[in-house]
């Protein structure tokens, strides 16, 4: 009888993780691999040896998970972005302060040229202007002529009453159908510069992150692996290929949500703060009641602000790759540069020339399977230096305790090393490296929820007969893209009613999620 199996990968920006789970979520094999040599080249390693474990075992491969940070990175680098062209659709958007104005000068430079045009809507629906198609076409000429690579539509109120976007949309696939359209109706929210900035960034990040994806593809393709992919969203459930192609701005945060959800799931305790060191940086995340709480203050990447909704989280610049200087007077400064991904070749313990975190945890004798000869630091300044990382978490700890003071704390990935060190300094608090800590995110992703989502717009006259059918419907969706009924619930429901509506008009967005 063949063995069900599913394949969990994170691709972080110094590492590749893989775990090779049963159906029920036991392990069977997982590893790590260094991203040094390119993300892609550590994915295809990564692969190559699942593939090659799964040989000898009969076996049905039911999926494969990933989630990355593919998003972060190419915004972080925005020289590899597709160049947008803006075309914001209401008159009174002409003296607005210009598009991307909060961006950092190097990622602003996606932005090619904008065009106003005249359209749009009030909240109550009542328009603007009428449409002005003439200068929509107008608007698509200037921007070619420009350069533009991709579109971003941005239409006031369009959350609400998208016509004008969609029809700004048309216009373009029908005159220039090589250009991606992102409208920012289907990001959802009513703050404009918000759901701009998103339409933008996902205007941009199209070609590149559909590239990348394809790449995958054709490295499963190459070892015989013919199952679904599932790509991981912000929320910790899955979106299809096609979804994440079309919004790649929705797997911007998977990362901290494949480690949040591993975390839990790997310890079996449905409420705690997670916290997650990798080669550059420590997240802090929280779970509550079996999902990752979502941030109610707004989100950021790469110091840009989105209305994307994504698991809430502290982030400090303090990985197993920061640079450790000790000064003349025994202080250790611990980053904020760090080596990331060229540990495996600059650290010390592995003969290269700079002192990191990570060597200060061997110096410590925390990594027993490496006894580095090389290391030029005592396992007193190593415990001094660990001790001083594990301050800086705890700082950070007290404020998001506040809420949570009873909750446990989970350390999943490079925070293990600091569990003694941590526990020293919140001696109340139950501290759990659960098994297989080191390869939660991966673990995470191969537990990831698969999702569906009904995003329509109907009158709630009848409120809860309405709900409760698109609920159904929902829940529909989520079982024919691969999950099972007994598992499916509902995870998400949210309501954006119309102002002044005589019949309780609303755009309703479910979603249900249920394991493979």
């Amino acid at each position: 009888m063949k063995q069900k199996i599913k394949i969990g990968i994170d691709v972080g920006g110094t590492n590749t993780d893989l775990a090779i789970l049963t159906t029920d979520n036991t392990i069977l094999y997982a590893t790590k691999i260094n991203a040094q040599n390119g993300v892609l080249s550590s994915i295809a390693e990564a692969l190559t040896a699942a593939h090659n474990f799964l040989k000898p075992v009969s076996h049905e491969l039911r999926g494969i998970f990933l989630g990355s940070t593919y998003a972060t990175n190419a915004l972080l680098q925005p020289e590899r972005l597709e160049r947008v062209g803006v075309i914001r659709i209401g008159s009174t958007m002409k003296d607005a302060v210009p598009p991307g104005y909060q961006f950092p000068p190097a990622l602003k430079q996606v932005i090619i040229d904008t065009a106003t045009i005249d359209g749009g809507h009030k909240i109550d629906g009542a328009l603007l202007n009428p449409l002005n198609e003439a200068q929509a076409t107008n608007a698509l000429t200037q921007l070619l002529d420009a350069g533009m690579q991709s579109c971003a539509i941005i239409g006031t109120f369009a959350a609400l009453y998208p016509e004008h976007e969609k029809a700004v949309a048309r216009a373009i696939q029908t005159h220039a159908p090589h250009i991606p359209v992102t409208c920012s109706f289907h990001l959802g929210g009513t703050n404009f510069i918000e759901r701009e900035n998103s339409a933008i960034c996902n205007a941009a990040l199209i070609q590149t992150l559909t590239r990348e994806f394809e790449d995958i593809t054709t490295i499963m393709k190459s070892l015989g692996l013919t199952c679904p992919l599932f790509m991981i969203q912000n929320n910790g459930t899955t979106i299809s290929m096609d979804e994440a192609c079309r919004f790649p701005i929705k797997t911007i945060a998977a990362g901290p949500a494949n480690s949040i959800m591993g975390a839990m799931l790997l310890s079996q305790i449905d409420t705690a703060i997670i916290i997650d060191i990798g080669g550059t940086s420590a997240d802090i995340g929280f779970i509550s009641d079996g999902y990752p709480q979502q941030s109610f203050a707004g989100s950021s990447i790469a110091d840009v602000s989105l209305n994307i909704p994504m698991a809430d989280t502290i982030s400090i610049a303090l990985g197993g790759g920061s640079i450790v200087t000790v000064t003349a007077d025994g202080h250790p400064i611990i980053g904020p540069q760090s080596v990331g991904k060229e540990l495996p070749t600059k650290a010390l313990s592995f003969g290269g020339s700079t002192l990191t975190l990570f060597d200060c945890a061997v110096a410590a004798g925390l990594v027993p399977e490496l006894k580095s000869t090389t290391l030029t630091i005592t396992s007193d300044t190593a415990n001094q230096v660990l001790t001083h990382a594990a301050q800086r978490i705890a700082r950070e700890l007290k404020t998001a305790r506040i809420r949570r003071p009873n909750a446990s704390i989970i350390l999943v990935g490079g925070s293990t090393f600091l569990a003694p060190y941590l526990q020293a300094l919140v001696p109340d608090t139950h501290i759990i490296v659960p098994s297989h800590a080191e390869v939660a995110n991966a673990f995470g992703a191969a537990c990831a929820r698969i999702s569906g989502t009904i995003d329509t717009t109907t009158s709630l006259l009848n409120r809860e007969s309405v709900l409760k059918s698109l609920e159904q419907d929902a829940m529909t969706k989520a079982v024919a893209a691969g999950a099972r009924h007994e598992t499916t619930s509902i995870i998400n429901r949210q309501i954006i009613p119309y102002g002044y509506s005589h019949d309780n008009r609303a755009r309703v967005i479910i979603t249900a999620a249920g394991y493979l």
